[in-house]
């Protein structure tokens, strides 16, 4: 349960430093590329001469405007895309937490019904040696119940103590009465 809680945790803590370093690595290499290989361009292009040079400065000053807009147009678009997956993993987190809490109380219930299961066959059991104690014999019935709840008391589920083991050799040691 541990390990399952471990690799539960582990992927939690992954996914939420992965996904916002993705949408970043991503918006960076669709903007920045675009606008660099036409700046590139046009440099290229009209490099020659002074009156070009002055056309590229003046295209340049005149679309920096532009561009700072659609910069700032997709910085918009992608500041909410982050928004609505942090929103989302946050709720799968919220899921996760529910999840490993749940799992953690069902562990709880079952150690403390292994708990109550190993006290109601140890009672049993030393009913059943009360009821013989002083005979000479135990019946077929009870010696086979006996020996199936010796079986689930010391079962690698319920791992009963070595309280019961006197007990029980004392009443297989007992002659079978029909």
């Amino acid at each position: 349960m541990d390990v399952e809680f471990n690799i539960l945790q582990a992927l939690k803590d992954i996914s939420s430093y992965t996904i916002p370093f993705m949408a970043i690595m991503g918006f960076l290499a669709y903007i920045i590329k675009p606008v660099r290989m036409r700046i590139s361009s046009f440099i290229k292009k009209y490099a020659n001469t002074d009156k070009q040079n002055k056309e590229i400065e003046e295209l340049r000053q005149t679309h920096e405007a532009d561009i700072d807009k659609i910069t700032q147009e997709q910085e918009n678009k992608f500041a909410e895309m982050i928004d609505k997956q942090n929103k989302q993993w946050e709720k799968v987190n919220e899921k996760l937490d529910f999840l490993i809490e749940e799992n953690k109380a069902d562990a709880e219930r079952t150690e403390l019904y292994n708990k109550i299961h190993i006290c109601t066959l140890r009672n049993r059991i030393v009913n059943i040696y009360f009821k013989y104690l002083d005979e000479e014999y135990i019946k077929s019935f009870e010696k086979q119940l006996l020996i199936e709840h010796y079986e689930l008391y010391k079962s690698k589920v319920l791992n009963g103590n070595g309280y019961i083991d006197e007990i029980y050799k004392t009443l297989m040691d007992k002659k079978v009465k029909l």
